[in-house]
């Protein structure tokens, strides 16, 4: 069997080598490579292929002297045609990525921590049915009144220059819109994550985008688990999206990429699903 698991991680291997492609590595290796699979046997392969995309990018960025490596990804497809951008990414980045990971993990461990001892909680308190009611309602109320207040008590103004982005004016002045207010009222499934993902670099400030992140966050940690219609994903990948491009203004690199990587860490941590959900985002 060990014999059989070494040729299942060794095609995965070899095939994210020649194709720069570790998911693909790891689906190969399931169908071809493996007439036996388990969960430990794709850990394996996890940790194969990604230890050899980062060897192949550590000689890469060896011969230019570990500068940055412009990299095509494929992003959209529009009038049938597929769309490219192009970062540059320095090896060293590879590392931030890995502690954002470990950072957006432990969060996650942290909210489902949280969220079971207040699912405990809730089948002890054995709430009636016009008291579930109540706590629906007040975490409705709760939700709007953070996202009318904060902006008005947190009010940044700036140029409206992006007319293809729908910003919203609030309070600000004709021509400019605010930042906070963009971000809690947009609906994150459609404007909200547009706006992480592909708004100038400038467009938001940081302080906006952590508080943005973590009302989302907190709010999502006690409506979970109540007696409402809702989803995780989104909100999920919209408050980690804040939090990955809060990082990467912080330190000055690509707003766009890291808004990716920190929306897709922070619903694994979460929901735990690497694989599949690496394919949903790429």
């Amino acid at each position: 069997r060990s014999r059989r698991d070494f040729a299942a991680i060794g095609t995965s291997a070899g095939v994210a080598a020649a194709f720069t492609s570790p998911i693909g590595g790891i689906l190969f290796a399931m169908e071809e490579g493996s007439s036996f699979w388990s969960i430990q046997l794709m850990w394996k392969c996890v940790n194969a292929t990604a230890t050899t995309l980062l060897a192949w990018f550590f000689l890469e960025s060896a011969k230019k002297g570990f500068g940055p490596q412009t990299i095509p990804l494929k992003f959209a497809l529009q009038n049938g045609e597929t769309s490219f951008i192009f970062i540059a990414v320095h090896y060293w980045e590879y590392f931030l990525v890995a502690a954002i990971g470990i950072a957006a993990g432990l969060i996650g461990c942290a909210f489902v921590e949280i969220n079971i001892r207040l699912t405990k909680l809730r089948r002890r308190l054995n709430f009636s049915k016009p008291l579930q009611l109540l706590e629906v309602i007040f975490f409705t109320v709760l939700m709007a009144s953070l996202t009318w207040n904060l902006p008005l008590a947190y009010t940044v103004c700036k140029k409206d220059s992006f007319p293809d982005m729908e910003f919203i004016q609030f309070n600000c002045p004709d021509g400019e819109y605010n930042e906070l207010a963009t971000l809690l009222l947009a609906t994150p499934s459609t404007y909200g994550l547009k706006h992480t993902f592909h708004a100038e670099a400038h467009a938001f400030t940081i302080q906006s985008l952590v508080i943005a992140g973590c009302v989302y966050l907190f709010v999502l940690l006690f409506l979970f688990g109540a007696k409402l219609v809702m989803g995780i994903f989104i909100p999920l990948l919209y408050a980690g999206s804040c939090f990955g491009r809060a990082i990467a203004l912080s330190l000055k690199l690509d707003p766009f990429m890291y808004a990716v990587v920190g929306a897709s860490a922070l619903l694994c941590g979460v929901v735990r699903v690497v694989i599949s959900l690496t394919v949903i985002v790429l």
